[in-house]
């Protein structure tokens, strides 16, 4: 058998930065589980009256304020719709409360529409992470088609004017990026629209690659990150963790939870990444890297995905992590 050349030994070398799809573990003191219990007895059948009666009055003003408008994806909402807006934002922000972000630090200056038609928030990790932007403003977002026919959730998520996109369909995807493009062209007849770079959840410990979709129209874009300020990691949503039930009742457990989001200043493309939204996205995301502390890797949802084949095959969970991205520039 050949030896190996430097360059093989290399990619057998494992990457520096842990696997980003797996949950950093829990560290559950005699303190926490005092924390726990006490909220428990005391707070928790108050929040989750709370959060239920003012998501169901959120679902019903959202539905009542949807009936009368087109399924058309090409245009925004308007009247009633539009109008209704306002209200949602505070049930949610109440909804939040409820849940214990009690008060969430907001960094930098936000950007108009007509300045960044889109706002890229990193890293994403958490169902609240759509929720906690609504702290400044309701945003519309790129959201899994799936997404639509949750019963409750789907009307609240409808009202924002979200991007619906099924991203196992190429046509979807397709159309997903022409629809980007009609709303950075057209800053002032669309709101604002967050979207999650990244395609997928992580454990925040690095940045993976960026996905095209809000880079493809070379408009300036304003950089969002997001920081869980407390010790205990009940948040990441991640493929090898905890499941989303369990992470709601930690959620649900905790007194107080601590985040701060930073609006980092607008980033105008020059015409090199104005030509190449992969270049565009990468810059991007070494802005958004240096303002959190943490590394960037060539991970990709493709990775996620590997990974979940793995483990239903009783493969190590690991063997499909394989820093997909950059396997794929070099083939």
């Amino acid at each position: 058998m050949s030896e190996l050349t430097p360059r093989q030994r290399k990619s057998l070398i494992a990457p520096i930065v842990r696997n980003p799809f797996v949950h950093p573990g829990l560290n559950i003191g005699i303190c926490r589980v005092l924390e726990f219990i006490l909220v428990g007895i005391f707070l928790l059948p108050f929040r989750l009256l709370s959060i239920i009666f003012f998501t169901l009055l959120a679902a019903l003003i959202s539905s009542c304020a949807l009936c009368c408008q087109s399924n058309r994806d090409d245009e925004p909402l308007g009247g009633c719709a539009k109008a209704m807006k306002g209200p949602v934002r505070i049930l949610v922000r109440i909804i939040l409360f409820s849940f214990g972000f009690h008060w969430v630090t907001v960094k930098g200056k936000i950007a108009k529409p007509k300045e960044a038609p889109f706002v890229v928030l990193a890293p994403h990790s958490s169902f609240m992470d759509v929720f906690l932007l609504s702290c400044t403003r309701l945003v519309s977002g790129v959201s899994r088609k799936e997404n639509k026919s949750i019963p409750i959730i789907g009307s609240i998520l409808a009202i924002c004017d979200p991007i619906y996109v099924s991203r196992t369909n190429a046509e979807s995807r397709k159309k997903t990026v022409e629809l980007i493009k009609q709303r950075a062209y057209n800053p002032g007849k669309w709101p604002q629209t967050m979207i999650f770079p990244e395609g997928t959840c992580t454990n925040r410990q690095c940045l993976i690659t960026f996905k095209g979709g809000p880079f493809i129209p070379g408009r300036s874009i304003q950089p969002v990150v997001i920081k869980y300020k407390n010790h205990l990691d009940t948040y990441s949503w991640v493929p090898s963790g905890l499941k989303a039930t369990t992470l709601f009742w930690l959620i649900l457990l905790r007194l107080h939870h601590r985040v701060e989001i930073e609006f980092l200043p607008v980033y105008h493309p020059s015409e090199e990444e104005q030509q190449n939204s992969r270049i565009f996205a990468a810059n991007v995301r070494q802005v958004m890297a240096r303002a959190l502390n943490v590394p960037i890797t060539d991970h990709t949802y493709e990775d996620c995905q590997l990974m979940v084949a793995a483990a239903k095959n009783n493969l190590p969970k690991n063997s499909g992590v394989v820093e997909y991205n950059k396997i794929s520039e070099k083939l």
